[in-house]
C-alpha cells in the first residue's frame, strides 16, 4: 500500500511524464506544418493551388493585389509587352512570307502545266520545220530553190529549237522554285529569299526574351510580396485565404504539411 505522500509523488510523476509527452508531440506536429504568409497589405486576387496538392519550394500559391506596390512593376510589365508585340510582329511576317510562298507555288504549278502544253506544240513545230528543211534540200541542189529561201526554212527550224530550249529552261526554273519552297526558300526568277529561316531565328530570340521578362517579373512580384510562394516542399493541407479576402503583413494564407517522410 502507498502512503498518501508517496501516492501524491506518483501522481505528480505520471502527470509530468504525460505533459512531457504531450509537449514533445505538440512541438513535433508544429514542426511538420508551416505557413505561407502575406508580406504586404492587399487583397487576394487568385488562389493557384488546391488542398491536398503536392508542392515544391518556390511554387506559386496565391496572388495579392496592392496598387501602390504594383506601380513598381511598370518597367517589368513594359518589357513583357514589348516582347509580346515583337513576337506577334514576327509571327505576322512569317505568315505573310508563307502565304507569298503558297501563292508562288500555286502559280508555278499552273505555269508548269501551260509550259508542258507549249513545249508539246513547239516540239511539233520543230518536227515540221525539220521536215521542211529535209524536203527542200533537194530543190536547193537542183536550183529550184534559192539559198535565201532555203535559209528561211533553216532559220525557222533553228528558231523552233531555240523556243523549246527557252521553254524547258523556264520549266526547270519553276520546278526548282517548287523544290526550294519545300525548304521554305522563296525563288522567283532572280529573287531568292531565305527570310523565313531568319524570321524563325528572330522569333526564338524574342520568345527567350519574353520568357526571361516573365521570370524577372515573377521574381520581382515574389520579392515585393505580390506573389506568395511555398517556403518548403510539402502538401497543401488548408487554404486560409480566399479570393477577395483582405490581407496584411504576416497574415497566414496557406498551411503546408512539410513532413517529407
Amino acid at each position: 500500500m502507498f502512503s498518501p505522500h508517496k501516492f501524491k509523488i506518483l501522481v505528480a510523476f505520471v502527470i509530468g511524464v504525460g505533459l512531457c509527452v504531450y509537449c514533445f508531440r505538440g512541438d513535433f506536429l508544429a514542426n511538420d506544418y508551416v505557413y505561407a504568409n502575406s508580406m504586404i497589405d492587399g487583397e487576394i486576387t487568385e488562389v493557384l493551388v488546391v488542398e491536398e496538392q503536392a508542392i515544391n519550394e518556390g511554387d506559386h500559391l496565391l496572388r495579392v493585389a496592392n496598387p501602390t506596390v504594383e506601380n513598381k512593376l511598370r518597367d517589368f510589365r513594359d518589357a513583357i509587352r514589348y516582347a509580346e508585340e515583337e513576337k506577334e510582329s514576327l509571327r505576322c511576317r512569317m505568315a505573310e512570307f508563307e502565304e507569298k510562298l503558297r501563292i508562288l507555288v500555286a502559280k508555278a504549278r499552273i505555269d508548269i502545266e501551260e509550259l508542258h502544253a507549249e513545249i508539246e506544240l513547239a516540239s511539233k513545230a520543230k518536227k515540221n520545220a525539220k521536215a521542211i528543211v529535209e524536203s527542200t534540200r533537194t530543190y536547193l541542189a537542183s536550183g529550184a530553190l534559192s539559198k535565201l529561201e532555203f535559209g528561211e526554212f533553216e532559220s525557222a527550224h533553228l528558231a523552233s529549237q531555240s523556243k523549246i530550249l527557252a521553254l524547258r529552261t523556264k520549266l526547270k526554273r519553276l520546278q526548282l522554285a517548287i523544290e526550294a519552297s519545300e525548304s521554305n526558300i522563296f525563288v522567283n526568277q532572280d529573287d531568292v529569299s531565305d527570310e523565313l529561316s531568319q524570321l524563325k531565328l528572330s522569333l526564338k530570340v524574342a520568345e527567350d526574351k519574353h520568357r526571361d521578362s516573365v521570370r524577372n517579373l515573377e521574381a520581382e512580384e515574389i520579392k515585393l510580396g505580390l506573389l506568395v510562394v511555398a517556403p518548403r516542399n510539402g502538401q497543401v493541407t488548408t487554404i486560409l485565404g480566399q479570393v477577395g479576402n483582405p490581407v496584411s503583413p504576416n497574415s497566414q494564407l496557406v498551411v503546408l504539411d512539410s513532413n517529407e517522410d
